[in-house]
């Protein structure tokens, strides 16, 4: 779910499991729960369970994993526990009630996301890690970072640093690209003193870029309330119209369609003063685009919120 408002599904499926089968066993060979037992004692309890998640068994020519009677009742239980996480966005960081409430969609996604736990556990055949690099990160369940995920981590940060440290030393010492002022040289002005039909058609956009801008604040504003108080918006019940993930898909959209209007808008702005005034239908060109662009922008956005309360049944994609 990310964005600080939810779990990793596929981490906190996986923490979970590992938990849930480390009490199995301390309960299988002690007798006791798992908060009961000697260090010495949760310590063996620890690696068999790391051991057991370990194991690959999956068949490659029947398509079948096999997995032991202790996953099998664990597995079953999670359906149920989807239906109460998607019905309380207190718990869920402000989804919609029911954003998942089809018991067959509610299955599917749990065995989606426990077939991405095991493929981030379980041994890549022929190797010591998992399918996915030991990632994500989870001591009780076996998974540590490897040598070679260490190595590389560290090699790309050095090679970033040095190759960013060449490009900047190579354009700072060099004119490769005519970008250092020569003596003597002096830039035309860019702005006249009149202002060409074009230009002043460019403005509604500028009106847009604060609009978008203005927006986007106020959504960001709803996203760090739902961090805070994910249950209520000041009394109101603002996850039942607007809920987080549609906010946090606003909040990423409505910032990048002010900034590319605002690239737009001062292009076809600086366009008339570079060369020296407007083609032909150049105002008419320019008005054109504005209402693509909002349409664009509104559709996106409301397509959006249709399409998350459903109300684009097959027609969304």
């Amino acid at each position: 779910m990310g964005a600080l408002l939810g779990p990793d599904f596929s981490a906190e499926y996986l923490h979970a499991l590992a938990l849930h089968n480390a009490t199995g066993i301390a309960h299988q060979h002690y007798g006791r729960p798992l908060d009961k037992l000697t260090l010495a004692e949760r310590a063996m309890v620890e690696a068999e369970v790391r051991t057991e998640l370990k194991q690959n068994r999956y068949d490659r020519r029947t398509g079948v994993l096999t997995v032991q009677p202790l996953y099998q009742d664990w597995f079953k239980d999670q359906t149920g526990v989807w239906n109460e996480y998607f019905s309380n966005p207190v718990r869920n960081g402000g989804l919609s009630v029911g954003t998942i409430s089809d018991p067959t969609e509610l299955k599917q996604l749990s065995a989606f996301v426990a077939w991405a736990a095991w493929a981030s556990v379980a041994k890549r055949p022929g190797t010591a890690h998992s399918y996915t690099n030991n990632f994500p990160f989870d001591p009780v369940a076996g998974n540590t970072p490897t040598a070679a995920a260490v190595l590389w981590s560290a090699l790309s940060l050095l090679f970033l640093l040095g190759g960013t440290a060449v490009v900047l030393l190579a354009f700072g010492k060099f004119d490769y690209l005519g970008w250092k002022a020569k003596p003597g040289v002096l830039h035309p002005k860019l702005l006249g003193a009149s202002v060409t039909p074009g230009q002043r058609a460019t403005l509604k956009y500028f009106a847009i870029v604060a609009l978008l801008l203005l927006a986007q604040s106020l959504v960001g504003g709803a996203v760090a309330h739902y961090r805070a108080d994910p249950g209520t918006f000041y009394g109101f019940d603002l996850a039942a119209i607007l809920p987080s993930n549609l906010l946090r898909t606003w909040h990423l959209q409505l910032a990048i369609f002010w900034l590319a209007t605002a690239y737009v808008a001062g292009a076809l702005f600086l366009a008339a003063a570079l060369g020296g005034g407007d083609p032909a239908g150049q105002k008419a060109g320019i008005d054109m685009l504005f209402w693509a662009l909002v349409t664009v922008v509104v559709g996106s956005l409301l397509g959006e919120w249709a399409g998350l309360r459903q109300l684009l049944p097959k027609v969304w994609f």
